[in-house]
This record gives structure tokens, C-alpha cells and sequence, in this order.
């Protein structure tokens, strides 16, 4: 290999050492660096729920391993008076503006006719804690539920830790005191009837600044012939009366006033927003007085 021209060799210099000086801090790029780490921190959680277990009823269901069960098999009144329940990842309502959200989609198939049967209270889900139970029992949370006919309007439940809680089933309505004081419901047509139809939900629980709890519930069914069922309800449960602000467990319940075939759920999603970190707050404020300084 031919050697280098002595000239290029005589002229090489080694790169000099990088010293602080070339490159200083800069304070407001570490900032910067420092709240994007915090604001990543304190990002929305949302995750769909899977590994579906029966708590109550006929164990009449499939696609229990996937986001989207189905309750009931198909056949007549098969999805009657079944639970399921899921475990999730542990979300804390530690902080003021801490939000837990249920979601998700889904359709009812019904056995007689395209509606439900006339029923208080006919299909329920809820955020839950399970409390050290063994079982689906004394279960905390809240519930939600769905009324059609004659009988209502649907309710939210906050579930209460008492004896008559140790016994009943985390979807019951015993050992709960209704959230009757604002709650307000929109239902169109006035009978309140389900229909054979796609269905959307959204129950989400806010911590506000009290340590009370903001509950809101929306369900919206809504059939091919324009009529439409839409239930918003929101309730306040005071911080003497909150029971947790942890929840592990959301579960659903197609009870026996359904007369349903199926009910098909679509990505059961929970999602955990917590409120903008302390961190972040103090460091945009710091972030604005270098901006001072450095004009």
C-alpha cells in the first residue's frame, strides 16, 4: 500500500480536547430535558381489559381471553342473569384531578323481540376494588346501571363497606347508597326502552379537591328506527362517605330482566389520567423566570 505523502503527515494535528468552556451548561435545555421527563411521567394510562371470569350465574360465554367477551351463547335467554369481572392494573386516586374512566362499545342481542324486557336496573358495570375478598363479594367501588320500560331511568351506586356489603355480589344492589342527590338523565323515548342494537358507555371517577368523588355515567343505545336511548347521570359522594380511592376490578352484569341471547362487549378499555404533576408546575414557573433573565 503506497505510504502517505510526508507533507499530509507533517500536517496532521490531533483534535484538541473538548473543554467546559466550548461548551457550557445551558440551564434552560436541562430544564427543558427535566419537564419533558416529568410530563412523561404523569401521561395518560389506558389499557384494554382481558382474562374474563364468571362471578354469577350460567358460565354462558366465549372470547373471555380478548378485550371483547361475550356474554351468553346465542341460544335463548343464555345471557340471562350472567356476571363476568376482569383484574386490572391497581389505579390510585391519589391526587386532586386523578380520573378513572371505564369505556367502551357493544350490542344486544335480545331472545322475543328487538327490546329488552321491562326491568329496574337490567344491566350493570362498575369500577371496583376487591377489598381483600376471596370472592366477588363486599367488593367496594361504584356501580352503574341501566333501566328500560316503565321502571326507570338507570342509577349510579356508590358500594358501601358494611355488613350487608359482605355478602352480596359486587353487581347488587345491596350494600350501596344511590347517588340520587345530581343525578340528572336524558332518555328518549320516554318508556326508556334497550334496543337490539350497538350500545356505547363511559362511567369515569374524578378526585376533587374536597377528597370527594365526581361520578358520571353515559349510555347511549341507539336502534336502525331512530329511536334512541341516552342515560347521562353524574352524583357527588362526599369524602366521608368515599369507601376507596383504589380500584383493581371492573365488572359487568346482564341480569335475569334482560331476556337477552347475547351481549357482545367491544374494547373494554380503562383509562387513568392523573392530574398535572406539582413537579412540572414548579418547573414551568422556573422555566419562565430564566426566560426573564436571559431577554
Amino acid at each position: 500500500m503506497d505510504s502517505l505523502p510526508l507533507y499530509v503527515v507533517a500536517n496532521y494535528e490531533k483534535p484538541r480536547s473538548e473543554s467546559p468552556e466550548q461548551y457550557p451548561h445551558n440551564p434552560m435545555k436541562s430544564l427543558f430535558t427535566s419537564l419533558c421527563l416529568a410530563a412523561s411521567l404523569t401521561s395518560t394510562h389506558g389499557a384494554l381489559v382481558s382474562g374474563w371470569s364468571f362471578s354469577q350465574g350460567s358460565p354462558n360465554g366465549s372470547n373471555f381471553g380478548t378485550s371483547s367477551p361475550t356474554i351468553g351463547t346465542g341460544a335463548d335467554f343464555s345471557a340471562d342473569g350472567v356476571g363476568i369481572f376482569a383484574v386490572t392494573p391497581s389505579y390510585t386516586l391519589a391526587n386532586t384531578g386523578d380520573t378513572l374512566t371505564l369505556s367502551g362499545s357493544g350490542t344486544f342481542d335480545f331472545t322475543n323481540a328487538d327490546d329488552a324486557a321491562s326491568g329496574a336496573d337490567a344491566f350493570r358495570m362498575g369500577l371496583f376494588n376487591v377489598n381483600g375478598s376471596a370472592n366477588t363479594a363486599n367488593w367496594l367501588g361504584v356501580l352503574g346501571t341501566t333501566s328500560h320500560g316503565t321502571t326507570g331511568t338507570g342509577k349510579l351506586f356508590n358500594r358501601l363497606d358494611n355488613l350487608d356489603n359482605s355478602t352480596a355480589e359486587f353487581a347488587s344492589g345491596n350494600g350501596t347508597a344511590s347517588l340520587d342527590t345530581g343525578v340528572s338523565s336524558n332518555v328518549a323515548p320516554s318508556s326508556g326502552v334497550l334496543r337490539e342494537t350497538n350500545f356505547n358507555y363511559d362511567l369515569a371517577i374524578e378526585r376533587l379537591g374536597d377528597d370527594s368523588l365526581d361520578v358520571s355515567f353515559t349510555f347511549l343505545n341507539e336502534s336502525d328506527g331512530g329511536l334512541t336511548y341516552e342515560l347521562n347521570l353524574s352524583g357527588n359522594i362526599a369524602a366521608g362517605d368515599v369507601t376507596t380511592y383504589t380500584f383493581d376490578r371492573v365488572g359487568f352484569l346482564s341480569t335475569g330482566q334482560m331476556d337477552a341471547s347475547t351481549v357482545q362487549l367491544n374494547n373494554v378499555d380503562v383509562t387513568f389520567v392523573p392530574e398535572p404533576s406539582s413537579a412540572v408546575l414548579f418547573g414551568l414557573a422556573g422555566l419562565g423566570l430564566l426566560l426573564r433573565r436571559h431577554r
